[in-house]
Formats: structure tokens, C-alpha cells, sequence
């Protein structure tokens, strides 16, 4: 077939969408199927590019006001419209309900092109970047049902990443048929069989049991929390944190580390390379931890799972999916820094509990391999 993967978000943007919309393009391109993807460009122009069997076209885009580190496209409604009467794919899948994919939609309604779309969306992932608002949040959020409802039921199919989330949806008046599938997992890339020393080398990280912290550093993801339970965790335990990511509040959670002169304990590596670098350093790690409320399944939980790692991570979400509270990891009490820190220490303390946890997620991960 051509397939046409629309998304808001690509390779070299880190989310989660990007990452499984690149697992998807290269999966179904690897079976043979012509595959395009239409997403953001990197600057104001429009361009195309090949990525092995994938074909990229990227329209022109500006910074999201909200999130500077993500591109969105301005009016894509020219640069769509001719990309789907050249390509003329027999199916489109898209990732997001705005902007390209919006756009993708229409043009595909008009072309009477078969449509599937996965919903990634969490409406506190919105509501989070607007607190001024929030007196008026229940109606916002009322709106955004609609919208959503008003896109989703346009389209033929619609999946979602997890049970959790597809069951919000049952309780609304969704009238496409839909079905809960994984985002998956590639387990051979995070399968714990690395040698990271020169990794610890390259980002002086000391020999001490290690809290690690992958996902964007944005104020919808709660990762204030999780300096906050980590220099609790520091009153109790000799252990050091690494943060992998990027986001605008990483300014702020610098400074809440020099407050508390935890300068030395605490290192920030940003983005690093997903395929190559970022499974070592998910093997350099003792325990995995994360206070985001909002996942619509957890790719960072998947691949901390499939590098063999204990978890903690809050009762919310669809985290609690992936997560049994005291098999492979342990669920905390949503925003209770004091909970989370707990949990943490609960199984750096113990080197034994750790590895047992460690080893459930590995088959519990089992399920959520990509290539099923």
C-alpha cells in the first residue's frame, strides 16, 4: 500500500508521538509498503527527505509558543493538499486532531481516502499550560471534548495506545469503531546487553546507584516533583540523578538543585540520540522514576521496562497499565512528592528487590514488543 503518517511531531523532535510515528513508518515501511511521512519542517520552507525506506516531507513551521522546542505548521492547508494528489496514498494514519493532521483529513475526506487515527491526547496536557485559566478549566475541557469528538468521528478507525484512555473515550459520544493497541517497544534496542563505561566516562557520572529521569522538562509533565522527592531522597540515601530531556522549565529545576547544594548529585544530559546513545544510559540506571500524570501509555515506562528496570511512577494515568504496584516497580500516590521519594529509596535500599523488579518488567514488556 501507500501510507501516508501524519504527525505534528517527527524525528528529530523527542516526544513520544515522534517516537512511535518513526517505529510505525519504518515497521510498515520494512513490510514493504510505500511509506510517507507529513510533519513539521525544521525551519520556515518546505523540503523532503529519505530516511532509509521512508520518505519525510516536511512543511514550513514556526516555534510553538507553548513549547519552543516543538515546531508547528502555519497554514499547511497548500502543502498538504499537493503532497496527497502526488502521493495518492490508499490510507492515511494520523497522530494528532490539529494543524497537518487536520489538514490531512480534509483533504483525504475529499479524495475518498480510508482514515485511521491514534489519539495521544490527555487534556491536562493542555489545561497544564494554561493555569491562569483554571476557574475556567471544566469548560475548556468541555470545549476540547468537543473538538476532539468533532475530528474523531470523522475518521474510520481510531486507536488508542491504552485500555485507560480508549475507556475515557466509551464514556463519550464516539461513534468510530476503535481498539486499545501499544505504542510498543523495540526490545532489542534497550535489551540490557550494553557496555556504557565510556558513557559514564563522557558524562562524569560517579559510581553511585543512579535515579534516572527521561521525558520532556515541561510544567504538564510535573518534573519539579521529581527533583523535589529526589533531594528528600538524598536526606536518606547516598544516590545520584540523571535527567535526560529538554523543556522550559529546566532553568527552574537547575535552580532548585543549587538551592538545595545538590549541584554534584544531580547531572542534565538533555537530548541524546534515541537509536544509539539513549539505551545506555537507561542501563547506567538502579531505579526509573517519573511524576507525569498525563500518559496516554508511557513510551519512556516501556523502554525503562525493557532495559530491565524497576519503576516508580504515579497511580494515574495509563502508567498503572504498565506498572503493578510492588511486582516490577511501585505506584505513588499522584503529586505526594514524599510518597515518591519513599517508593524510590524502598528499592535503592534493597539490591535484591531491585533486580527482581527489574527482571519481572523484562517479561512484562514481552507484550508491547513493536513488532506485534
Amino acid at each position: 500500500m501507500k501510507i501516508v503518517i501524519a504527525s505534528e511531531s517527527y524525528y528529530p523532535t523527542v516526544s513520544g508521538v515522534a517516537v512511535f510515528s518513526r517505529y510505525l513508518a519504518h515497521g510498515l515501511a520494512d513490510r514493504g509498503h510505500e511509506v510517507h511521512v507529513i510533519c513539521p519542517a525544521t525551519k520556515f520552507s518546505n523540503y523532503d527527505e529519505q530516511e532509509g525506506k521512508v520518505q519525510i516531507h516536511r512543511l514550513r513551521a514556526i516555534k510553538n509558543p507553548f513549547r519552543p522546542k516543538l515546531k508547528v505548521s502555519f497554514f499547511p492547508n497548500k502543502g498538504v493538499y499537493d503532497l496527497m494528489h502526488k502521493i495518492k496514498p490508499d490510507i492515511v494514519h494520523m497522530q494528532d486532531p490539529t494543524s497537518i493532521c487536520s489538514e490531512v483529513l480534509k483533504t483525504a475526506e475529499k479524495m475518498s481516502i480510508p482514515t485511521v487515527i491514534t489519539n495521544h491526547f490527555a487534556f491536562d496536557y493542555v489545561l497544564s499550560y494554561l493555569p491562569w485559566l483554571k476557574p475556567f478549566h471544566p469548560i475548556i475541557a468541555k470545549q476540547l471534548e468537543k473538538y476532539l469528538l468533532g475530528i474523531y468521528n470523522r475518521c474510520d478507525f481510531i486507536t488508542f495506545p491504552s485500555k485507560t484512555i480508549s475507556s475515557q473515550f466509551d464514556k463519550m459520544k464516539l461513534r468510530t469503531p476503535s481498539m486499545a493497541i501499544s505504542n510498543g517497544v523495540n526490545l532489542e534496542q534497550f535489551f540490557p546487553n550494553y557496555n556504557f563505561e565510556t558513557m559514564k566516562q563522557r558524562f562524569i557520572i560517579p559510581n553511585k546507584p543512579i535515579v534516572l529521569h527521561v521525558g520532556r522538562l515541561d510544567q504538564d509533565k510535573n518534573s519539579d516533583q521529581v527533583i523535589k522527592a529526589f533531594i528528600e531522597i538524598r536526606k536518606q540515601f547516598d544516590a545520584f540523578l540523571l535527567i535526560c530531556g529538554e523543556g522550559n522549565m529546566k532553568e527552574k529545576l537547575i535552580n532548585l538543585i543549587k538551592e538545595a547544594g545538590l549541584d554534584h548529585s544531580v547531572r542534565f544530559i538533555g537530548f541524546i540520540n534515541h537509536q544509539t546513545e539513549l539505551p545506555e544510559i537507561y542501563q547506567m540506571a538502579t531505579v526509573f522514576i517519573t511524576a507525569s500524570t498525563i500518559e496516554t501509555q508511557g513510551i519512556v515506562a516501556l523502554e525503562a521496562m525493557a532495559s530491565g528496570l524497576p519503576l516508580v511512577v504515579p497511580n494515574a494515568g495509563a502508567l498503572p497499565e504498565l506498572v503493578k504496584d510492588g511486582v516490577n516497580g511501585y505506584l505513588f500516590e499522584p503529586n505526594n512528592v514524599t510518597d515518591l521519594a519513599n517508593k524510590s529509596i524502598e528499592i535503592l535500599k534493597n539490591k535484591d528487590l531491585a533486580k527482581k523488579m527489574g527482571e519481572t518488567s523484562l517479561e512484562m514488556v514481552e507484550t508491547h514488543q513493536i513488532e506485534k
